[in-house]
């Protein structure tokens, strides 16, 4: 008795199980059609007789893009495939998620029961295999991911050539041999073309796969493009190199040890003459310099600060004038807090302009024949970048970069490269180190996971390898003329001296002159020395710039403002395949 209560209970249990998993729907037929070309696209008809027992919208059906292809010797590659021009019959949305094509069938609006049809049409491009000796036909009739059973398969697999039909293996259910047992599967030969049907109801989860070994060349793969991508990539490679020798590469500047303030010039004009071009530090350079012209006045209360205007600009510089305005765009406003302005979209609006007046300056530091040569050099290093693009997208990596999350590989390392060539042009050591940090990481991270992929990346790092080349060509570039030379040796010469001056003799100097202080600090802002500068005069109270106001001023205060407005440029431009079978094509569905 014991033992037939334990029977009826694990009965009761696989019930239960099964009642579990169940859906809302159950699939009586299922019609599936490939078409296959010579190129390895297979043209995918699907017709699914629904039977929906409870409400339902209708059906989704995801189609992967990656699959895994396991071979009879237990090794496996992994398949990137290309599905486009899909069409389905009561279409509601199409959307990706991770790797797979989404199709929502059904109106969002309304449910139904009972018996529904939908037709699904799609192209799959199984992309180049990794095979040396042969080709294959390996994909997933229907794939394991449906959760709901289906009742019969159909299927017709048209081929593009004769084929060896001992060659030909079918994997169904839990991973069963069905190719030789007539009891869960039927199917006949005829003019290439291979007809069949199930004779076992598929389970949740359960799918059906086909793999036919081909010999080598039965497909014809796509062009390789990767000699014409290798020559191309040589030539544009040595167009840079040939623009530095010539018209970029800098005669020797020999630093003039000085001192002295830098006389007519703002610190927003000197960074530029410093660093080849104006940045942000630069411009945010400027309110210290107004200040320190008595125009602004600065009072810190520990937790932000406020910009209060002492008077109107009367200057005649036009990057100080637009500074003004950018700060106080109402003539009635005479103060503005940090919070304020790092909302202000006026400022940032601004900003920009400001920015562009400052950089019309490099006509007057760099050759001009150089200037042009640098953008040049930009240009080919950007075509290089389409280059490797093209090798993914027409070459034997082929996919989808819409419809697949593998842009990434492509996407990623492109973007990092352009971000890199835009941070080794500031000319600034941070920026220069952390152009290169991020160029070398935005390549190697997808090269090493691609490797782990099994993917071919000889071409792809050999482009890698002439970007770099070719960044190294732009960090030497545009030339500066017998001006720029002259001016850049000053600049050198002054911010040399800040950074190993003594605390003695920057006291010395500050008797004689006691405004020394307020004089350079936006210059030594902009040549990254000002808190060698601060430490030497630290509790020394004449050191003080009369603009500010708060609580003592070192480094510490100096800093927490110049950080304040730097990371305000941050936050304000910132707001504006499954289961245990291998195989191509596949997925699965459900009711929705």
């Amino acid at each position: 008795m014991k033992k037939i209560v334990l029977i009826l209970i694990f009965l009761f249990g696989i019930i239960l199980s099964n009642t579990a998993r169940a859906e809302n729907f159950t699939i009586d037929k299922y019609f599936v059609d490939i078409n296959v070309l010579e190129d390895k696209t297979f043209e995918i008809s699907e017709q699914i007789d629904a039977d929906f027992t409870i409400l339902s919208h209708g059906l989704y059906r995801n189609i992967p893009t990656r699959s895994r292809l396991y071979r009879p010797n237990g090794t496996y590659d992994t398949q990137y495939g290309r599905v486009y021009d899909v069409s389905a019959s009561d279409l509601s949305s199409k959307s990706i998620e991770n790797s797979d094509i989404v199709l929502k069938m059904g109106n969002p609006d309304k449910k139904i029961t009972g018996k529904k049809t939908y037709n699904i049409k799609y192209k799959y491009y199984a992309g180049n295999d990794n095979l040396k000796d042969s080709d294959e036909f390996y994909h997933n009739i229907i794939g394991s991911q449906w959760k709901t059973t289906i009742s019969k398969v159909y299927f017709t697999i048209t081929l593009p050539k004769d084929f060896d039909s001992s060659k030909i293996k079918f994997y169904m259910g839990q991973n069963e041999d069905a190719t030789h047992n007539p009891k869960i599967l039927n199917y006949k030969i005829k003019n290439n073309q291979i007809i069949g049907y199930t004779k076992a109801v598929l389970n949740p989860f359960e799918g059906l796969t086909i793999r036919i070994e081909l010999p080598d060349g039965y497909f014809i793969q796509k062009a390789d493009f990767s000699p014409y991508a290798i020559a191309i990539a040589i030539v544009l490679t040595i167009f840079p190199i040939l623009l530095w020798a010539i018209f970029g590469k800098d005669e020797q500047v020999i630093p003039v040890v000085n001192f002295n303030v830098p006389k007519n010039k703002n610190s927003a004009e000197v960074e530029v003459e410093y660093m080849g071009r104006s940045t942000s530090k630069g411009i945010f350079s400027l309110i210290f310099y107004l200040a320190n012209k008595g125009y602004l006045k600065i009072i810190d209360d520990g937790v932000g600060f406020t910009i209060i205007k002492i008077k109107n600009y009367d200057g005649v510089n036009s990057s100080e004038k637009a500074m003004m305005n950018a700060l106080f765009p109402n003539e009635n406003e005479d103060s503005v807090s940090s919070r304020e302005l790092e909302k202000s979209s006026v400022f940032y609006e601004r900003f920009d302009g400001i920015q562009n007046k400052l950089n019309k300056r490099k006509n007057y530091l760099f050759e001009k024949e150089s200037l042009s040569a640098d953008k040049i050099a930009i240009i080919l290093v950007s075509i290089l970048g389409l280059i490797i693009l093209s090798i993914y997208t027409l070459g034997g990596y082929t996919f989808d970069l819409l419809m697949n999350g593998l842009a990434f590989f492509v996407l990623f390392p492109i973007v990092g490269i352009i971000t890199s060539v835009i941070f080794i042009q500031t000319k600034d050591k941070k920026y220069i180190f952390a152009g290169s940090v991020m160029g070398l990481v935005s390549c190697l991270v997808p090269a090493l996971i691609l490797l782990a992929l099994n993917f071919n990346l000889k071409v792809v790092l050999f482009e890698f390898i002439c970007i770099a080349v070719s960044i190294v060509c732009l960090m030497n570039m545009p030339k500066r003329n017998l001006k720029g030379r002259m001016f850049l040796g000053q600049i050198l010469g002054l911010k040399k001296y800040l950074e190993v001056v003594e605390k003695n003799r920057l006291i010395g100097i500050l008797k004689e002159n006691p405004n020394y202080i307020s004089d350079i600090l936006p210059y030594a802002y902009v040549l990254d020395v000002v808190d060698n500068v601060l430490d030497c005069v630290q509790g020394y109270r004449e050191a003080a710039p009369d603009w500010y106001s708060g609580s003592s001023f070192n480094r510490h205060t100096f800093n927490s403002i110049t950080s304040s407005l730097e990371n305000s440029v941050t936050i304000n431009r910132s707001s504006s395949g499954g289961g245990h079978f291998g195989g191509g094509g596949g997925g699965g569905g459900g009711s929705w």
